[in-house]
Order: C-alpha cells, then sequence, then structure tokens
C-alpha cells in the first residue's frame, strides 16, 4: 500500500539519497599520496612522494578506496598518506611544522591494518575526530617488516585539549585498548601526551 502523504521531510530525505547524479559533499577535500620508500641517491626527501587522487565527496572517496590497493598489499617500506587538500605530508608544510601525531603501532595480525586503515580515513572524512578546532591535518599508515604504523596528524602540538579529545576519540573510534602516545614533530623521542 502506498501512503498518498508521505511525511515531506522523510520525502525530501529520500529523494535526495536515491538520486545517483547529486554528490554528497565532504566538509573538507582530501588527498591521498602514496610514498614509494627511500629516495634514490641523487633525489632529495620527499621526490619519491606522489599525490594519487583528491576527493570532495563520498562517492569520489569510494572510487578511490576501491580503486587503490589495501595497506596489507604494498610493498614493505612504503606509506600512504591522506591529508586534507592543501597540505602536504610533510613536516616543513606550515600546516604541520607546529604539529605532531597520534601513533599506533599495528602488529602483522591479518587484516587488522586495513580494518585500522579505513576506520581512521572514514573518521577523518567524516569530521569524526575533533569539534571546530580544525586541528586534523591527515593520516598516514607506514607499512613495515615486523610491524606497521598508523598516525594521525595534527597541527597545534601545544594545544593540549584538543590534542586529549583527539586522543580519545581515535582509541573510541578504532575500538583500541592499549595506550596511544601523542609526539610533536619538533621531538619525536618523548612522549607529548597519553591516552
Amino acid at each position: 500500500m502506498v501512503n498518498e502523504n508521505p511525511n515531506p521531510e522523510t520525502q525530501k530525505f529520500a529523494e535526495g539519497t536515491t538520486d545517483p547524479s547529486k554528490a554528497h559533499a565532504l566538509l573538507h577535500s582530501w588527498t591521498l599520496w602514496y610514498d614509494s620508500g627511500a629516495p634514490a641517491n641523487n633525489a632529495s626527501w620527499g621526490d619519491n612522494i606522489k599525490k594519487v587522487f583528491t576527493v570532495s565527496s563520498v562517492e569520489d572517496f569510494w572510487r578511490l578506496y576501491n580503486n587503490v590497493s589495501l595497506p596489507s598489499q604494498l610493498q614493505t617500506g612504503t606509506t600512504y598518506n591522506f591529508f586534507k587538500q592543501g597540505i602536504e605530508p610533510k613536516w616543513e608544510d606550515p600546516n604541520n611544522d607546529q604539529g605532531g601525531r597520534w601513533t599506533i603501532i599495528v602488529p602483522k595480525t591479518k587484516g587488522l591494518i586495513d580494518r585500522l586503515w579505513l576506520w581512521l580515513v572514514l573518521a577523518c572524512v567524516g569530521e569524526q575526530l575533533e569539534d571546530d578546532q580544525n586541528q586534523i591535518c591527515g593520516a598516514v599508515v607506514n607499512v613495515r617488516k615486523n610491524q606497521d604504523k598508523i598516525s594521525l596528524w595534527t597541527k597545534d602540538a601545544e594545544n593540549e585539549e584538543a590534542g586529549l579529545k583527539i586522543g580519545k576519540n581515535i582509541k573510541k573510534l578504532l575500538e583500541l585498548s592499549e595506550a596511544v602516545c601523542y609526539q610533536g614533530h619538533s621531538n619525536t623521542r618523548v612522549n607529548k601526551y597519553t591516552v
């Protein structure tokens, strides 16, 4: 039986979600970068980082995600960087130079790196990690021989309140039980915050 008097709000929602010609815009555009590992002999650091694609909508994100290799399929020594558009995945970028990163060491458990990476980038594009302070710069997954590493980069290592909130959100959204540590880019030998 068809409801002849549908709720206008429900009807509006249903029409908007079923129209494949309408893109669902993200609050920020995000760029995936690929780092093939150590630079060649005559190259500078960063010469091996290549821009893959920028996403501006939910549809763009899934087109990208479904057409690149999962982290577990990458060669040892390579890295994916997923950063807000306009921010390069380098400490020297003006958006990163005063910041730092939350880091998660990921054991080589089948499928774990892929799941955590997906959940982290979804939390980034879905704006689930912070409030209005605009601290998130990007996410990084490093594929290494014995264990992998996922990091979330932020703009201001001195903003403890925002930093701790982001760290707590990472633990919750990624369902982590172990401690997660934050280090400033200027001093990666000392943990600044731990949640």
